[in-house]
């Protein structure tokens, strides 16, 4: 069931600290650690046709975080996944036409400890979970012209400081990069190598090239392990596409046949053009097309084509 706001018209159900509740009205305090210092993480696990995609894998890597970030889950796991999909179960009738969504989780450390009063009892952790529809009108039209990418200045935290396989919310390397491209191209994605000069990956998602029918992508050791990362790589065993995880320069890109993005939202974008350089013939190529066409047989849904649906 859905809530209802002030003006008695449905909202969307969120979920703070054991209580359901009206999306307008769910709020933190200013004293945890999630506003004051980022100290938190996160997973947002999209929906194909209003069922969870890859749930337990997002579960997983969300318990992972919390144990490297030792951040204490005041409730069980169990109790997780089962808010998570009454979440989804709550919010799915507000979804249009042929429309989808993300269910988020983000969980800090809850008050601060400095901001502790003596004698009162605080929970482990703050959890909040919410749901959005998928912003397909973002990135739609990518699907057939191809995106762009432009590598930003700022260069990706080290992994000897933060691990970037946690899922986490300290991302301010991943913001201040993507204002620096949005400055120059506001349509363009931001890409961030590391000391290195290696690509790493973008906000929120993914790199991969194509070279003469080899798939590559760089390895775990500067970038997030993305779900949508590993479901490319199965994909490309299934279809017996030589894939690699490897360094990838841009030198690489100028020269790649083929380049993408992936992330939960879109799950494979195209890119057609790499630093103002076009990639091969500036069009999709036909090894992203497979993928995707694999991916959409896998949900049973025709992904590219959901997302066309909803431009004017």
């Amino acid at each position: 069931m859905s809530a209802l706001n002030t003006e008695g018209k449905k909202e969307r159900v969120a979920y703070v600290d054991e209580e359901f509740l009206p999306e307008s009205e769910a709020k933190i305090s200013i004293l945890d650690a999630a506003f004051v210092h980022g100290d938190s993480v996160q997973e947002f696990t999209r929906t194909f046709n209003g069922e969870l995609f890859k749930f337990d894998e997002h579960m997983d890597r969300l318990v992972k975080s919390l144990r490297c970030t030792r951040i204490n889950l005041s409730i069980s796991i169990v109790e997780l996944k089962e808010v998570s999909l009454e979440i989804v179960r709550r919010n799915k009738s507000l979804l249009g036409p042929n429309d989808d969504g993300w269910v988020v989780n983000l969980i800090s450390s809850g008050i601060l400890p400095k901001w502790r009063e003596k004698g009162v009892e605080y929970k482990g952790s703050t959890i909040a979970i919410h749901f959005k529809p998928l912003p397909f009108e973002s990135y739609a039209e990518y699907y057939k012209k191809g995106a762009r990418a432009i590598v930003a200045w700022t260069r990706r935290a080290s992994p000897q400081s933060i691990d970037p396989k946690m899922k986490q919310c300290s991302r301010m390397d991943l913001n201040v990069a993507t204002r620096e491209v949005e400055r120059m191209n506001p349509k363009a994605y931001a890409i961030l190598l590391d000391q290195q000069g290696n690509i790493t990956e973008g906000d929120g998602q993914n790199f991969f090239i194509v070279t003469k029918g080899v798939i590559k992508t760089p390895t775990l050791h500067n970038t997030l392990g993305g779900i949508s990362r590993a479901t490319v790589i199965e994909l490309a065993k299934k279809g017996n596409i030589p894939i690699e995880e490897t360094n990838i320069y841009p030198y690489d890109v100028y020269n790649a046949d083929e380049a993408f993005l992936t992330a939960t939202s879109f799950c494979i974008l195209p890119l057609t053009e790499f630093n103002l350089m076009s990639i091969s013939d500036s069009k999709p190529g036909p090894i992203t097309k497979q993928l995707l066409e694999m991916w959409s047989e896998e949900v049973g849904m025709d992904i590219v084509g959901q997302a066309m649906s909803h431009l004017k």
